[in-house]
């Protein structure tokens, strides 16, 4: 039994030091002590909204600290494909996360005859037809219409794509 008490009295001030210095919002070493991290965002284009656990926080390039813990980030920038991603934050660290945002451009895809069922990179979007905003760049488009044969090839998607299919029979 002397011993749990030599044990307990010696235990007992450190632990009183400890939450004492914590509490005080430093550790034992004098280093400040911390539940945040930082985050900084950047675009291309800047000046992109940020959004943070669902609410606007600045244009880009934007700093803030945050809570530890995890965190949803939503970019949006008229013009542009919106960007979502998770992460998350440690103490102490100082995060940095870069977007290229990739530029939306108007779509023009028409068949004959009308209301075939187009698929982009294998996702249904619609019937010709269609005129909607699509991101740049490579896609994968398809066409389907029944009693007729499906038509499918690898498009690029520049600035106000336009595309007039045939389909067979």
């Amino acid at each position: 039994m002397k011993n749990h008490s030599k044990i307990l009295m010696i235990g007992l001030p450190i632990i009183t030091v400890l939450v004492t210095t914590l509490w005080a919002g430093q550790l034992p070493d004098g280093s400040p002590f911390t539940v945040n991290g930082s985050i900084e965002i950047i675009s291309a284009p800047d000046q992109a909204m940020v959004h943070i656990d669902g609410k606007k926080k600045g244009l880009t390039p934007f700093k803030t600290e945050l809570a530890v813990g995890q965190h949803t980030l939503k970019i949006h920038k008229q013009g542009y494909e919106d960007y979502t991603q998770a992460f998350e934050v440690v103490p102490g660290e100082n995060k940095s996360i870069g977007v290229a945002l990739v530029k939306l451009t108007d779509v023009s895809i028409t068949s004959k005859p009308k209301g075939a069922a187009i698929y982009m990179d294998g996702s249904l979007i619609g019937t010709t037809p269609l005129k909607m905003k699509l991101p740049t760049g490579k896609h994968q488009l398809q066409l389907e219409l029944l009693g007729y044969g499906e038509w499918a090839e690898e498009i690029i998607i520049v600035e106000d794509y336009s595309n007039k299919i045939t389909l067979q029979k």
